[in-house]
């Protein structure tokens, strides 16, 4: 994914709120889905109740968290960064360990489960071999707050090559993924990329 997505977090509420699914971006399953099925996936799981059915890494183990917002973003210039059409939830944390985690940026975004039709498309994809850009800054107080720089490039049929940020603060993490660094130092980043 070469956009920002954004996570934000109530502390006053413990309320997360995050993307779950962006229309026309590519997932990690390499597949996408248009606004209006992004739209009826929203509007799926909240008629068919399953609001409380929030676990972690897909491990089929409800955390007791429950979702409060549930929304599409109808248009351009979201005042919290979202884009039209992503698909956003607004999850309140009642465990105090996982809403350390999040606040940390050890868990730091949703993921969708479900199963699916797959239907043969032709699309139009652009090749990007490599991108660039920095760190979220780390909000832990454990560590001085600070980002990295960071470059990342692509092997042929399109997957991350994994690689390491610019050391800063005396340490660099590992990447592997287009959505956060590993964990160094007791803390971790998510990542900010631009097409270069």
């Amino acid at each position: 994914m070469s956009k920002k997505v954004p996570v934000i977090k109530s502390e006053e509420q413990q309320i997360v709120f995050a993307v779950v699914y962006s229309p026309m971006e590519i997932d990690t399953e390499g597949e996408a889905a248009t606004e209006h099925e992004v739209e009826q996936a929203a509007h799926n799981f909240l008629s068919s109740g399953k609001v409380g059915k929030i676990d972690l890494l897909h491990n089929g183990v409800e955390t007791g968290s429950k979702v409060v917002q549930s929304f599409t973003v109808r248009g351009d210039n979201d005042p919290d960064g979202f884009s039209k059409g992503d698909w956003v939830l607004g999850v309140k944390i009642y465990d105090p360990t996982l809403w350390s985690s999040i606040k940390k940026g050890e868990i730091n975004g949703f993921s969708l489960g479900g199963h699916s039709i797959k239907v043969p498309a032709t699309v139009i994809v652009a090749e990007i071999q490599s991108l660039s850009g920095i760190t979220e800054k780390n909000t832990d107080s454990i560590v001085p707050e600070h980002s990295h720089d960071l470059e990342i490039s692509f092997d042929e049929k399109g997957r991350i090559l994994p690689t390491y940020t610019h050391e800063a603060m005396g340490h660099s993490h590992f990447v592997k993924a287009l959505t956060a660094t590993e964990i160094e130092g007791a803390h971790a980043h998510r990542l900010i990329v631009e097409d270069l």
